[in-house]
């Protein structure tokens, strides 16, 4: 990749200047070891659960290690995904959909639309269950029509590359795999948030509503870095849970201010009314003034999991929808990332839950507002979100994104290296 900038970006050492966490904490996931879902051991989830309510209402994101899932199986997933972006431009836009299954290409996504010039700095292949029908396509009599329209995106048929079903087994493989670990965090999480254990499932049905990307991040040099040009603008995630592997570092999230005094030193403290700098629909969920950036290690072998939105609806903010977004500087390398978006159904209507009301057992002791009074179904808030976080761009100008940023003009080529 070759990136050229005349001058560097004033806003550049905000965005590097940043403290690598080191207190993140980590769920592990082994005393679960060959123990089917459904049958884990009641006091070992509610100590589990209890772990995990401390670090969803402070960091609001954390590890999970000894889940069972192969490095090997990681490896292999992380290769296949190089192998595919290494292909022509043309072989990856056929499998392009607009539904969010299929190709994305650089450029083509915008999550910090009120500060980035063009759209993120990366690459994107996403699918869903395959072969798994859906049940709202066609939809069934009575189907709100919200639901109806979504379902036809979100619930898409998968994209493939015809010439290479070794790729469909891998990242299918790998799907099947970090779906199960899903599903054991949010029993996790369930309990952690006072339910059963099977809450998400007896809320959310049957259908597997997890959505996997495959995204490459072309190294962005430091001197040409900026909130207009990076590799994913800061926003919040939409449903429930994200789980992420990834090849290297670049991650950064930010942290509470009740994390940000607890963890970091005075010289990374800031001004407690000062605002972050992210998309405006994060306000209404994520915590947004009064903490800092931190930068997440690379840890091989363990998944990063982060909550989002509808959690956060869940328990009247109470767990935290984590603010994020991926600064990558490696000039001449870049960085594979595997989220999985792993979420409810589209018709599950989303509530503050008594335990988290203004008094309840669980709510923050001086909460005195329900923030999230209307009732809104994964679909509504899934359509509000999308319209908002994706741009258009045009084939042709993917691989040569134009954008200038203060007196700074970038201009990025972008040939990809596959793995060997």
């Amino acid at each position: 990749m070759t990136i050229t900038a005349t001058k560097p970006p004033a806003s550049a050492s905000a965005l590097l200047d940043v403290p690598v966490f080191d207190q993140i904490p980590v769920l592990d996931l082994s005393p679960f070891a060959g123990v089917p879902i459904g049958s884990e051991d009641p006091a070992t989830l509610a100590a589990m659960g209890a772990f995990l309510r401390d670090a969803c209402t402070t960091t609001g994101f954390f590890l999970v290690t000894n889940h069972g899932l192969p490095e090997s199986q990681l490896d292999a997933t992380f290769a296949a995904a190089r192998r595919m972006f290494a292909r022509p431009l043309a072989d990856k836009l056929a499998t392009s959909s607009g539904s969010g299954r299929g190709y994305l290409p650089l450029g083509g996504e915008l999550l910090n639309p009120d500060k980035q010039v063009d759209g993120d700095v990366k690459e994107v292949y996403g699918l869903g269950p395959d072969g798994v029908p859906s049940p709202f396509v066609p939809p069934p009599e009575g189907t709100p029509e919200v639901v109806a329209t979504m379902a036809k995106t979100m619930h898409a048929p998968n994209k493939w590359i015809a010439d290479d079903p070794a790729f469909r087994d891998t990242v299918t493989g790998y799907y099947d795999a970090v779906s199960r670990v899903a599903d054991r965090v949010l029993r996790v999480l369930a309990v952690a948030m006072g339910q059963r254990a099977s809450f998400f499932h007896d809320v959310g049905g049957d259908y597997p509503f997890g959505h996997l990307r495959l995204a490459r991040y072309p190294g962005v040099p430091a001197d040409a870095v900026s909130e207009a040009r990076i590799g994913c603008g800061a926003h919040a995630d939409f449903g429930c849970i994200t789980v992420l592997a990834a090849d290297d570092e670049g991650l950064q999230v930010y942290l509470t201010p009740e994390a940000t005094r607890k963890y970091l030193p005075a010289t990374h403290q800031v001004d407690r009314d000062a605002p972050v700098s992210a998309h405006h629909t994060s306000l209404e969920y994520a915590h947004t003034r009064g903490g800092a950036w931190v930068r997440v290690p690379h840890v091989k072998g363990a998944f990063v999991v982060n909550i989002a939105d509808m959690v956060a609806r869940w328990t009247n903010k109470r767990f935290k929808s984590t603010l994020h977004r991926v600064v990558y500087t490696a000039d001449g390398k870049d960085r594979i990332s595997l989220p999985m978006f792993y979420d409810v159904g589209l018709a599950t209507e989303v509530t503050v839950l008594p335990e988290f009301l203004p008094g309840g057992k669980l709510a923050d002791p001086s909460e005195t507002k329900n923030h999230f009074p209307k009732t809104v179904t994964m679909a509504e808030h899934f359509r509000d979100m999308f319209s908002v976080y994706r741009k258009d761009i045009k084939a042709e100008d993917e691989g040569k994104v134009k954008v200038g940023m203060n007196d700074a003009s970038v201009t990025a080529t972008t040939p990809v290296v596959a793995a060997e």
